[in-house]
């Protein structure tokens, strides 16, 4: 009775396992990657790299990811100081957000400016396999909520 029970117990730990599937890569690249993904409440980079070995292709396509990122927040620095302080005006009444704007706002442009993303999830990843190694896409996802409490400690 005991190894029936520990027979069943392997099949099922074995059945739940989940595996990934590495394709041979055929010149092919995610719809994902190619259109440019949008949200109020989130930032987005993707990347794609290239290595002889996943672990670096993984990991050089994680750097490069938060990089888009951070480039896309830095290269709209008034875009998200507007989007900060629109946030900001849902929150308070109409006068504290007059007072943060004017004794603020250059510091929050001097903040965003040094964030650095600390916090991160990767949405999508596709993996593929080259005859010199590996190809990754990767697409992250970053809550703006984040960047936004780093700027209430300015």
């Amino acid at each position: 009775m005991k190894k029936i029970f520990l027979i069943i117990l392997s099949l099922i730990l074995i059945s739940c396992s989940g595996n990934y599937k590495v394709k041979n890569y055929k010149n092919e690249i995610p719809k994902w990657y190619v259109e440019n993904s949008e949200s109020r409440f989130k930032f987005f980079g993707k990347s794609q790299s290239d290595s002889e070995s996943l672990e670096i292709a993984l990991r050089k396509a994680e750097v490069l990811a938060v990089g888009d990122a951070l480039f896309k927040i830095k290269s709209n620095v008034n875009a998200v100081k507007e989007s900060y302080l629109l946030d900001k005006q849902g929150k308070k009444d109409s006068s504290s957000t007059n007072e943060i704007i004017v004794n603020y706002e250059e510091k929050i442009v001097q903040a965003i400016k040094g964030y650095e993303i600390s916090e991160y999830k990767t949405s999508k990843k596709k993996i593929y396999k080259t005859k010199n190694g590996y190809k990754v896409f990767l697409l992250i996802e970053f809550n703006k909520k984040e960047l936004f409490s780093s700027l209430d400690q300015v």
